[in-house]
């Protein structure tokens, strides 16, 4: 039986610089030797000499040769090792949360008087790490 790369992963791999997709085929080799044994049933073997990868479902730039070791390592991960791939390539392929740049913070230095600065900071040196055990 032939296995393929599910488009949405294809589609995710095909967006990784080849670092990350280097670190894609590391983990999913960790996994792979982590864990012996498999919870997908028949769906995870691969006969001897066949890939299991299917014409079409390469990822774009993925393919060569790394592409093709690291589409045939995870296609021999169990279900929930490719989920875990899915899992962790999606964390790559996210965008990162957007923040304000600095320079519009920039308008606020200097508007918290320095007494309010210098209460501040002696509360913390009062307060904190220090365990109040009757307050839970």
């Amino acid at each position: 039986m032939r296995r393929h790369l599910g488009p949405e992963l294809v589609e995710m791999l095909s967006t990784l610089a080849p670092e990350r997709r280097e670190q894609v085929l590391e983990y999913a080799r960790w996994l792979r030797q982590s864990s012996a044994g498999s919870s997908c049933g028949s769906m995870d073997r691969t006969a001897p000499g066949d890939s299991g990868i299917e014409e079409g479902c390469r990822p774009g730039p993925a393919s060569g040769a790394g592409g093709r070791e690291l589409e045939r390592t995870i296609l021999r991960l169990n279900c929930e090792q490719r989920e875990r791939v899915e899992k962790y390539v999606r964390a790559l392929t996210a965008d990162p949360p957007r923040g304000i740049p600095g320079h519009v913070l920039l308008r606020f230095g200097g508007t918290i008087p320095e007494s309010t600065l210098l209460q501040m900071e002696q509360v913390i040196a009062d307060e904190c790490e220090r365990i109040d055990y009757d307050q839970w």
